[in-house]
């Protein structure tokens, strides 16, 4: 199941027909060989992006049989327009899992170098 990276952010949208404008750029770690992490939003409870008829929006793998990837990261960015529906605060939040057996990695690679993180933002503009 999907755990949350830690980055969230909340809006409370002036009127119900508000749209709001998600965008987050972060790192990930590439998992083992032959495994993949999923990244998805989430609206409170509810993963958002699962709507589009996928698991989320990003997958970062590796098939290689090689371990450089143990020291790689990989910058991500992502927007998805959505339609809350509400005024009341709502919170959005960027999720995580392994598509297998396996860690994952955000915001650091597999051998945990600080030098391999970087800031990670989630900014959200609401569209009247």
């Amino acid at each position: 199941s999907y755990v949350t990276t830690g980055l969230t952010a909340s809006i409370a949208p002036a009127s119900t027909d508000s749209k709001v404008l998600i965008t987050v750029n972060f790192m990930s770690g590439y998992p083992a060989n032959n495994i993949g992490t999923i990244y998805t939003l989430y609206r409170a409870s509810t993963n958002i992006d699962a709507s589009s008829g996928r698991t989320g929006f990003a997958q970062v793998g590796v098939t290689a049989g090689t371990d450089f990837h143990t020291y790689q990261v990989r910058n991500l960015s992502y927007q998805f327009l959505d339609s809350p529906s509400t005024t009341d605060a709502t919170a959005y939040a960027l999720f995580f899992k392994a598509d297998a057996s396996s860690a994952s990695y955000f915001n650091i690679n597999q051998n945990g170098d600080a030098a391999a993180k970087s800031t990670c933002s989630i900014q959200l503009i609401e569209i009247l």
